[in-house]
């Protein structure tokens, strides 16, 4: 994967990026942009798309440490978050780089996680 060109937009453009694991009901091409993904349900201990249907305010990611220097710094990073993402999303499914320029700060619950509003898909591991 050129996580180097990916890193160069994304630095220029001043995108906010993250890696997602898709769901067996998502499919999407580079350009897309992406559902929103849905908030935990505490006490039914699963995700409101089985219960409320309650969004999270934007697409739920591992964030890509964007705090880089340089666009070769920038791709390690975003190296890195793919290799902690594979450990998400449904066994099979893609994994993709989401960008987006903005973000949802509240109520994010798991370590290292985004919420990107308005994403698409950047790239496709």
């Amino acid at each position: 994967m050129k996580y180097l060109e990916i890193a160069k937009e994304a630095l220029t453009e001043r995108y906010v990026l993250g890696v997602r694991g898709l769901r067996s009901d998502e499919s999407y091409e580079i350009g897309d942009s992406l559902r929103e993904s849905y908030e935990w349900d505490l006490e039914e201990d699963c995700s409101t798309f089985h219960t409320t249907g309650e969004t999270a305010g934007g697409v739920c990611c591992i964030s890509v440490n964007m705090d880089a220097d340089t666009p070769e710094e920038l791709a390690s990073n975003i190296e890195a978050a793919v290799k902690q993402a594979s450990a998400y999303g449904d066994s099979g499914c893609a994994i993709v780089i989401v960008a987006g320029r903005s973000i949802n700060t509240d109520y994010q619950m798991d370590d290292g996680e985004i919420r990107i509003r308005g994403a698409w898909v950047e790239a496709i591991v």
